[in-house]
């Protein structure tokens, strides 16, 4: 079977999937890891993330490693989003990531995560000679795409996340 791992670093926790294609071409996950760490917390308050959380994302990537080793995979991919597309301390996180783990996250832009969220629910709804509104409210933003006829039309996202609409409720 044809293996992968793929991580995503949110704004609420950061998660390893690894799956395979099966016989007929179909994803499966075979293990799913998530571990709590807020970086939305931090950088949605005063703009970076703290060196508490920085320790934190290090191991957890450094023990994805471990598991992505252990399954013999070749190809990972590892995307963050809006907490660390906005840290301002995103240069350095990455470095030591990439230091410790070997791991390469790659911050993707709203319109890009967006995009990847539709398409994956492309790839298990059938949207065929559909329209469809997808949305996806994360941790620190509103990702919003436009379904015709299985196709993404259009792809946008909005700051407007669950962890900072607390933030912003608990400043007022």
């Amino acid at each position: 079977m044809n293996s992968a791992a793929a991580i995503d670093v949110g704004s609420n926790a950061i998660r390893l999937a690894i799956g395979s294609l099966d016989s007929e071409g179909h994803l499966v996950v075979v293990q799913n890891y998530r571990e709590a760490i807020r970086l939305g917390q931090d950088v949605f308050s005063n703009g970076e993330i703290s060196e508490q959380a920085i320790e934190r994302l290090v191991v957890a990537f450094s023990q994805f490693q471990q598991t992505i080793v252990r399954h013999g995979i070749k190809k990972v991919r590892a995307v963050a989003t809006s907490a660390m597309r906005e840290a301002a301390n995103q240069r350095d996180v990455l470095k030591r990531i990439k230091e410790r783990s070997g791991i390469s996250l790659e911050v993707i832009s709203g319109t890009d995560e967006a995009r990847l969220v539709a398409e994956a629910v492309i790839a298990t709804v059938d949207l065929r000679k559909k329209l469809a509104l997808l949305i996806d409210i994360g941790g620190g933003s509103l990702e919003i795409s436009l379904v015709d006829d299985g196709d993404v039309i259009f792809s946008d996202s909005v700051k407007l996340g669950a962890v900072r609409l607390l933030r912003i409720l608990e400043e007022n």
